[in-house]
């Protein structure tokens, strides 16, 4: 049994360093010939690919919002939200519609919070302050037992966004 594990284990780990080398690969590219999933210049946004993230849709209607998703069934929306609001206040309106939720973690422009249902939901929300402009509001949605796997995929397309 324990070969079992140590199997799992390695195969997890060699995922895992395969993913950062792409994510190093990704990053060493000079931006004129990265890949662009996404892009809005009147919101000031390019989304550059990586690790099989697909745009979805987007609309504009005073505010953009861009859907993503990865298939290991992980889920990403970035909108712009006004300057004026804090990110104390940003984080109260999400709690405040998300329902029954326990927070896992908080920083200074990042937080997670989880459902408590029967299949819980890890929401990751990361705030990206822009001087003079719209903020961005980055929410990344899974399944709580995928939450280690997305991880990875999480923090690659972060680095994506400028």
């Amino acid at each position: 049994m324990q070969k079992v594990w140590l199997v799992i284990f390695l195969l997890f780990t060699s995922s895992l360093l395969a993913g950062c080398q792409q994510e190093a690969a990704q990053a060493s590219i000079p931006p004129a010939e990265r890949v662009t999933i996404y892009e809005n210049e009147e919101y000031d946004i390019t989304i550059y690919e990586h690790s099989k993230w697909k745009f979805v849709s987007d609309s504009t209607p005073g505010n953009l919002n861009v859907k993503l998703s990865h298939p290991s069934d992980l889920n990403a929306i970035i909108t712009t939200v006004s300057p004026e609001k804090t990110f104390t206040a940003i984080k109260n309106e999400l709690l405040a519609g998300a329902g029954k939720t326990k927070i896992i973690s908080e920083g200074e422009d990042h937080f997670a919070y989880q459902s408590t249902l029967k299949q819980p939901v890890r929401t990751e929300v990361y705030i990206k302050p822009r001087e003079g402009q719209r903020h961005l509001l980055i929410i990344f949605m899974s399944p709580a037992s995928m939450h280690t796997e997305a991880t990875p995929y999480i923090d690659g397309l972060l680095t994506q966004i400028h």
